[in-house]
């Protein structure tokens, strides 16, 4: 069990308010809260791939720079597992499949469906892929394409747009496929 606070070091209310400014309680808040947040996520196994380029606690960019609410939705979904892939589906399956057996159906190749598998490696991706990595060798080193970290993390306006607009045509080309077989 995840505590929050340790009542033991809970400073009287009257206490803070006579030797704290409004900016020094709302700082104290945001900190507390930002330590409380960051706990669930290095203990919680459905964010573990959030929690691999979520740094802080803020408003993401891509929120304000994706405009297609599908896109966004989808890429919303596949940074918070709240998506279709096997490594999230199969822990529903009963019994619970093993995380090293929840394979992607559409490659055979008996890999696990992560994030990592459809943007990078799933081979039934691979023409939607190339125009994103032509695309991401002229924005980043050559080394950071194969980072899916490097990508999620991304500011630039550019990239957010490109990257969710594969995400959302993977999953609807994944959609299709499945539906077909």
């Amino acid at each position: 069990m995840i505590h929050y606070y340790d009542p033991h070091q809970i400073v009287s209310i009257n206490h803070v308010f006579e030797n704290s400014t409004i900016w020094e309680l709302e700082s104290t808040m945001k900190t507390n809260y930002s330590e409380i947040w960051k706990n669930l996520l290095r203990h919680s196994p459905k964010l573990s791939f959030y929690e691999t380029f979520k740094e802080f606690y803020e408003e993401e960019k891509y929120l304000d720079t994706i405009n297609n609410f599908d896109q966004r939705q989808h890429f919303t979904k596949l940074r918070i597992s709240n998506h279709k892939l096997a490594i999230e589906t199969r822990r529903y399956s009963n019994p619970k499949t093993p995380r090293e057996q929840r394979y992607c159906l559409l490659c055979n190749n008996n890999k696990i469906e992560t994030e990592q598998l459809m943007i990078f490696e799933c081979p039934t991706y691979s023409n939607l892929r190339k125009d994103q990595q032509s695309y991401l060798k002229d924005k980043f080193h050559f080394s950071v394409i194969s980072n899916i970290t490097s990508l999620m993390k991304s500011k630039d306006d550019e990239v957010i747009f490109y990257l969710s607009k594969f995400i959302w045509k993977c999953f609807l080309l994944r959609k299709e496929k499945l539906s077909d077989g």
